[in-house]
C-alpha cells in the first residue's frame, strides 16, 4: 500500500493550486450547428474551435446532445451528461496536437 506523507499532500495542493491559476480554463463553452465545432471561450479570452469528428466521446452523438456540453467547475473538464462522457481541457488539447486534422 502506498503511504502519502504530508510532503506529498503539500506538493499535490502545490501542483493543483498553479493548474487553477496558471493553466487553460474554459469558462464557456457552445456548439455551432453551421461549422459542426465545439466552441470553449478560455479565460485568458481565447476561443478555441474544433471539429467535432476529433473529440473522443461524441462520435455518433446528436447535434442536440452534443449542444448539451456543460463547463464543470473549474474549467477544467467539459462533460455531456445526456452523453455520460465527459472530456478535461488538457485530454481535448493533447489528443489535437498527437492526431492533427488530416487536409482535405
Amino acid at each position: 500500500m502506498v503511504r502519502f506523507t504530508e510532503d506529498d499532500y503539500a506538493a499535490l495542493r502545490e501542483r493543483n493550486r498553479k493548474r487553477l491559476t496558471q493553466g487553460p480554463r474554459a469558462v464557456a463553452a457552445w456548439y455551432e450547428p453551421s461549422t459542426e465545432r465545439l466552441c470553449v471561450l478560455l479565460a485568458s479570452g481565447v476561443t478555441l474551435q474544433v471539429p467535432i469528428g476529433l473529440i473522443r466521446g461524441l462520435t455518433g452523438a446528436s447535434p442536440s446532445q452534443i449542444a448539451g456540453v456543460e463547463v464543470m467547475e473549474p474549467g477544467l473538464t467539459l462533460e455531456w451528461p445526456e452523453l455520460e462522457t465527459g472530456l478535461s481541457l488538457d485530454a481535448l488539447v493533447a489528443d489535437l496536437l498527437v492526431s492533427p486534422p488530416t487536409p482535405a
